[in-house]
């Protein structure tokens, strides 16, 4: 099968979408029945430089976005936060960088990250644990380093979440494309949108993705994210640590389409 570079697919996407909505202004397409009410934020971009970013959405900003270039040795290495250690497998390349973020009610995470790995390089903690084992079963098929991975601590004292994105599948898939994991138990997928508001309702476009729609386990919809322009970020009302959580999902795949 032929895959295209994500950024140029995520351009063609950005095209097909301009053309089918005419004149009128480019929103992706969510369906309205499982978004009764939803939250809508326009992403700023106060500090566009690279070392300097900063993103805000509503009541939610980051906060010193630190960016960097690696490469990585044979073996095991790298760690990221507290006891849940995180190290990456024969790596050649990869961008890793990190952010905090502010919440609507004063909170602060941290969040770390790193793009172009392998699934199959990810071990996350002890190596024999459910939460690898689950990711050696994503990784069931995948052989591609166009991965994209952060780790985010929400609230001190708790376990880290661990999000995976599969720029690959964005481009070939419509059910999914991640995930973000506490635990096996715990955890939400990640889904490539596809569809733009139209002038005769949603329309959909073969290729690419212009945002993605973050599901609980009960495969109901409780965020989202628009690469359309500077982005939009939509949220549902839930409880407020759910709602930081997935506030900080949200910026690390805005910060990462920055550098598709």
């Amino acid at each position: 099968m032929l895959l295209f570079p994500m950024k140029k697919v995520l351009l063609a996407s950005l095209l097909f979408a301009a053309l089918f909505a005419g004149c009128t202004p480019v929103k992706i397409a969510l369906n309205d029945s499982q978004w009764p009410e939803k939250k809508e934020y326009a992403v700023t971009n106060k500090k566009p430089l690279f070392k300097q970013q900063q993103l805000a959405f509503g009541d939610f900003q980051t906060r010193e976005v630190k960016r960097s270039w690696t490469k990585g040795t044979q073996g095991l290495s790298g760690v990221f936060i507290g006891d849940s250690g995180v190290g990456f497998n024969h790596i050649t390349k990869k961008q890793k960088f990190h952010f905090k973020l502010q919440g609507d009610q004063n909170q602060t995470s941290e969040v770390n990250c790193a793009t172009n790995i392998r699934i199959k390089d990810l071990v996350i903690g002890n190596p024999n644990s459910g939460l690898n084992t689950m990711l050696d079963f994503l990784s069931i098929g995948i052989d591609t380093d166009n991965q994209f991975y952060a780790q985010i601590l929400a609230a001190p004292e708790t376990q880290p979440w661990q999000l995976i994105l599969d720029n690959r599948a964005i481009q070939i898939s419509r059910n999914y494309a991640g995930s973000l994991m506490q635990s096996p138990e715990n955890y939400y997928t990640i889904v490539p949108v596809n569809k733009v508001q139209g002038k005769n309702g949603p329309v959909a476009f073969p290729i690419g993705s212009v945002g993605y729609e973050i599901r609980n386990k009960q495969n109901e919809p409780v965020a989202a994210v628009s690469l359309i322009d500077r982005g939009t970020v939509y949220l549902k009302e839930v409880p407020p640590a759910e709602k930081f959580l997935l506030a900080n999902a949200c910026a690390a795949l805005l910060l990462q389409a920055r550098d598709l």
